[in-house]
This record gives structure tokens, sequence and C-alpha cells, in this order.
């Protein structure tokens, strides 16, 4: 994958590549985040509510909520209590499809 891309079409194109839902366009920077921090969530077993969401991504929780109901109408992320969840945590890519993920956005933390 070229590195010359930013994150969000890093994460894109591996989407594209694994055949994943494409929840978020290019520019949807708040969509990316969003699902970043759920799926994060998801990975390391500590859910996150939409409150502790918005604190994270340092975007307004009624933005977060927006997204995460796009989401979880797109049968991406579901809710389960207070907390999200990828619906499908081992998509057609395979298992190693988060780790893939959370290797692209720990190379964007260093950004």
């Amino acid at each position: 994958m070229p590195t010359n891309l930013n994150i969000d079409d890093q994460l894109l194109n591996e989407a594209r590549r694994l055949g994943g839902k494409e929840p978020f366009s290019a520019g949807d920077i708040d969509a990316l985040l969003v699902s970043g921090v759920v799926m994060i969530g998801h990975a390391e077993g500590k859910p996150k509510n939409a409150s502790e969401i918005a604190r994270i991504v340092a975007v307004p929780r009624p933005t977060v909520l927006r997204k995460l109901d796009d989401f979880q109408k797109k049968g991406i992320v579901e809710r389960r209590g207070s907390k999200y969840f990828i619906t499908n945590p081992t998509p057609p890519g395979g298992d190693d499809y988060i780790d893939k993920c959370m290797a692209l956005i720990r190379r964007a933390a260093k950004l």
C-alpha cells in the first residue's frame, strides 16, 4: 500500500482490498475516528459508550451518535447496553483484519 496516502485513504483501500463494507468516504474523518475507536475497543475487550467515544475522538456527542446510528443501520456496528461493538469482527478478509487496521492506526498516530 502506498505510504504517501493519508490514514483514512489507507483504511479505505484496505477495506476495499478485504472486500469489507465501506461505511465512510475518504472525506469523513469523524466516521473514520468513531469507527476506529469502536474497533479498537472491541478488539481490546474494552468497548466504549457514545460519551467515551466522543471524548476520545474530540467530536461532539450528537455527531458520534449520528455516526453510530448510521453504522448500526448498515449492520457494521451493534449496540449492547450502552456499549458499541463491531457486528462482524472477522470479515471476509480473515482473522488478521483487525490486526491490519490496528497497525494502520498505530502508524497514523506517529504522523
